[in-house]
């Protein structure tokens, strides 16, 4: 496909259910991908794609729930990763992707019930982390994540019952702190919240 001066690529190929395969395409140019392959919930891989420029992820694989894997892709000019791979339930494993820019993650890995394990991403500048990793039953544990930009954290790691130790130990900014962990029954290591 030739996508080259494409820029908005959002809803592209949302809720094309029967979509096996992408195809190679150039999409240096886009800046924006939002809900492209939404509800492709035929798609069981993904290829590397160039999405150094693309800056808005929102909902962009949401509903894929048939990937089993996917590539090590350059998000680091992205903010908005609001329900990105939200209910891509049949995902094992998370590649360790650059977040360094990222301030949204309201959702992004909600329902990914297949993750057993996730990758120390950079989240220096997230200010929303609710409900980010909520319904991951399969999660045995958590790296130490940096929240200290946190505000919102509302029901972050609600339901991850397979989660035994999380690391977060500190919110100095968050006005939500409701249920980050409501429903973590198998947690038995939780080093505190330290909250304004």
């Amino acid at each position: 496909i030739d996508a080259y001066s494409a820029e908005i690529m959002d809803g592209t190929w949302e809720s094309c259910i029967n979509l096996t395969s992408i195809g190679v395409m150039d999409t240096s140019s886009v800046t924006s991908m939002a809900a492209a392959w939404r509800t492709c919930n035929s798609l069981t891989s993904f290829p590397s794609l160039d999405t150094s420029s693309v800056e808005d992820f929102r909902r962009t694989w949401e509903w894929c729930n048939s990937l089993t894997s996917f590539p090590l892709i350059d998000v680091s000019s992205a903010i908005s990763f609001e329900r990105t791979w939200g209910d891509c339930q049949s995902l094992t494993s998370f590649p360790l992707i650059d977040f360094s820019n990222a301030e949204y993650l309201e959702g992004t890995w909600t329902r990914c019930e297949g993750l057993t394990s996730f990758p120390l991403i950079d989240t220096s500048l997230v200010s929303d982390f609710s409900r980010t990793w909520e319904w991951c039953i399969s999660l045995t544990s958590f790296p130490l994540l940096n929240t200290s930009e946190v505000v919102y954290s509302a029901d972050a790691w609600k339901n991850c019952r397979s989660l035994v130790v999380l690391p977060i130990t500190d919110f100095p900014n968050a006005i939500s702190l409701h249920s980050i962990v409501e429903s973590c029954y198998s947690l038995v290591e939780f080093l505190g919240v330290n909250a304004p």
